[in-house]
């Protein structure tokens, strides 16, 4: 399970949308802080990383993570 777009298409989407919506600083914090949670580097978040970033992050939130993978669920249907 990836936090990706699965088609040059919608990356082309995502990127127009960005350029538009938000201001050269709001799209380098945006950019900032995928780099600070896609751990591996590899450009894609994953679950795993989300639950890693969870753990360090929201834990204290009380947020579980049966609560996080319902999130995730929604993300994937509206975005994918």
């Amino acid at each position: 399970m990836n936090f990706e777009a699965q088609s040059i298409a919608k990356v082309s989407i995502y990127n127009f949308f960005a350029k538009e919506m938000l201001t050269n600083q709001e799209r380098l914090v945006v950019t900032q802080v995928f780099k600070t949670l896609d751990k591996e580097g590899d450009g894609i978040f994953t679950l795993k990383e989300a639950l890693e970033s969870y753990h360090f992050y929201c834990v204290r939130d009380g947020v579980d993570e049966k609560e996080l993978r319902r999130i995730k669920e929604r993300f994937d249907t509206i975005f994918f």
